[in-house]
C-alpha cells in the first residue's frame, strides 16, 4: 500500500499516520527496495511525500540495522587514516 493510499482511508484532521521505516540505511538516507526498483529514500523526499499526503498528525520511525552504522563508521575512520 502507498503512503497516499494509506492516508486516503483516514481522517487527516484527526487521526496519526504512524509510519515505521527500518532498512540498511546511509547518511545518504534508507534503502528502499520495491519489486526491483531500488531507490535511497532522501530526509528531503520523505518530507516532501509527507507534506503532499494532507495528514495533521504524523510520526515517523526511522530504523537502521545497527552493525551496518558500525561498518560505515569504520570505514570512514579508515578513509581519515588515508
Amino acid at each position: 500500500m502507498s503512503l497516499q493510499a494509506a492516508a486516503n482511508g483516514m481522517d487527516a484532521d484527526n487521526d496519526i499516520l504512524f509510519l515505521i521505516l527500518t532498512s540498511h540505511g546511509s547518511r545518504a538516507g534508507l534503502a528502499v527496495k520495491a519489486g526491483r526498483l531500488t531507490q535511497t529514500l532522501t530526509p528531503s523526499n520523505l518530507a516532501y511525500m509527507l507534506a503532499r499526503i494532507g495528514m495533521r498528525y504524523k510520526v515517523v520511525v526511522p530504523t537502521i540495522n545497527p552493525i551496518l552504522l558500525a561498518v560505515d563508521r569504520e570505514s570512514d575512520d579508515a578513509a581519515a587514516r588515508c
